[in-house]
């Protein structure tokens, strides 16, 4: 598979999870989350505080997991996450059997080393996620957010190289986090997981207004398709910093349509 076909489906299934995730968004900006689940409210830049203190706790852990070598502690903590949002995405659509249907999934996804279950997964996975995270945030604190992770991206990957390494050894024990395309060859192509979330979140503080929601992804997604076209085989780059910068034009884009 060349370089253009695995930038095609990247970006493909990219968009799919944007557009998807914004379905399971607006469902629950009018219906609870499932089985008591409670929201986080906006508390402005605490929220933004909480959350990224939140983000560096999970990165600590998964950085001593990879340290001690527990793979398993791995798999369970993901089985277990990967399951809870699919779940929050599938309740929206088929209620009480979302938690057999997200079980059997997350069963598949770390248990066969498939492309297509594994993105089928991820498709599914960030809507859940960021209907429960997103009553946390508004749009300035996640333009906040975006800013932050974008930095981090680039010293994490560029300088500290941890994420390299976080992304290495997801990938060995096939639970990696985010969008793979041929999961068992050397010509492997990902796109992190953050990468894809953090734009959904931003178009989901919108979400009362369709069209800049629309715009935000859709802006991603060609920020997206411009960043892999320029990449190079066999390279880590830190995508964050171009898709907060497309997120947010096409954000800006959406107002002189709106106004």
């Amino acid at each position: 598979m060349g370089k253009r076909q695995n930038t095609f489906y990247i970006a493909l299934i990219f968009l799919a999870c944007q557009i998807f995730g914004l379905f399971v968004v607006n469902h629950y900006r009018s219906n609870p989350l499932p089985f008591g689940m409670e929201t986080l409210p906006d508390e402005g830049v605490l929220s933004l505080t909480k959350f990224v203190g939140m983000l560096v706790l999970i990165t600590i852990i998964i950085l001593i997991i990879i340290k001690l070598k527990k793979p398993q502690i791995w798999k369970t903590v993901y089985f277990m996450g990967t399951t809870a949002a699919i779940t929050v995405s599938l309740y929206a659509f088929v209620q009480e059997y979302a938690l057999l249907i997200a079980l059997i999934i997350s069963w598949i996804k770390l248990n066969e080393s498939d492309d297509f279950w594994h993105n089928i997964s991820e498709i599914l996975i960030y809507g859940g996620a960021i209907a429960v995270i997103t009553p946390m945030f508004n749009p300035l604190t996640t333009i906040l957010l975006l800013g932050f992770i974008s930095f981090y991206d680039i010293y994490s990957v560029n300088y500290s190289k941890h994420m390299i390494k976080m992304a290495k050894t997801q990938s060995q024990t096939g639970v990696f986090p985010g969008i793979v395309i041929n999961k068992n060859k050397k010509d492997q192509s990902v796109l992190g997981g953050g990468d894809v979330a953090f734009p959904l979140l931003f178009a989901s503080t919108f979400i009362l207004t369709p069209i800049t929601s629309l715009l935000i992804a859709l802006g991603a997604f060609a920020g997206l398709v411009i960043m892999l076209l320029q990449t190079e085989k066999g390279k880590y780059y830190p995508a964050m910093p171009v898709l907060t910068i497309s997120s947010i034009i096409g954000y800006l884009i959406s107002l002189f349509i709106i106004f």
